[in-house]
């Protein structure tokens, strides 16, 4: 399927919550938000129609097999990371795609909880924005940013980028591990070990 023509399915019916997420590609197992084996999933936190619809073309030629949800602001993708409101069976990103400039909350806002939250903080987060400036690069390392990329202006180069992310980041580095609960949803061994039955989400 191509991703820039998503389609977008239900969770956790039985618990009368509408889950809808990005998917670039049609699999049995996305239908419970589950990721098939060898795929992995991307959160990608970016409030421009235009760069989004670029970055979707881009993996969809670097790595088909990436299940890629998008959110638009901060405040939403953590919503999305701690399963709240219509987030609730959202799976945990093995990576996080995050501009800066958003409204409601920006990419430093956002980096911050990640950074500080126990259950969040192991997500490998990059930084990835119009922005060069200096001040940005410090604060966002400050920050604990796992890198920091400035996107080309033009396509080729941008889609060269996005190619270098999924072969290093999605394919060659080791990423921490995901485990099941009990309703199917992937979740981090940071997550699970300690709380006992995490059902129902951090509210």
């Amino acid at each position: 399927m191509n991703p820039a023509a998503r389609t977008a399915g239900p969770f956790c019916s039985e618990l009368r919550n509408a889950c809808w997420y990005w998917e670039t590609a049609a699999n049995p197992a996305k239908d419970m938000g589950v990721s098939a084996s060898g795929e992995k999933s991307l959160l990608l936190v970016e409030d421009n129609p235009g760069d989004v619809r670029l970055t979707l073309e881009a993996f969809r030629g670097a790595n088909r097999d990436i299940h890629l949800h998008v959110v638009s602001d901060g405040a939403e993708a953590h919503a999305f990371l701690k399963r709240r409101g219509g987030h609730v069976c959202a799976p945990r990103p093995d990576l996080i795609l995050l501009d800066l400039n958003m409204p409601k909350m920006d990419g430093h806002g956002l980096l911050r909880l990640i950074k500080e939250d126990e259950t969040l903080k192991s997500i490998p987060t990059v930084v990835l924005t119009m922005s060069s400036a200096g001040e940005d690069i410090a604060r966002s390392y400050e920050l604990k940013a796992n890198c920091f990329l400035t996107k080309p202006v033009e396509f080729e180069l941008f889609e060269t980028m996005v190619r270098t992310i999924n072969e290093f980041w999605l394919t060659r580095a080791s990423l921490p591990q995901q485990t099941l609960d009990r309703f199917g949803v992937p979740i981090s061994e940071e997550h699970r070990v300690g709380q006992g039955d995490l059902w129902p989400p951090d509210r």
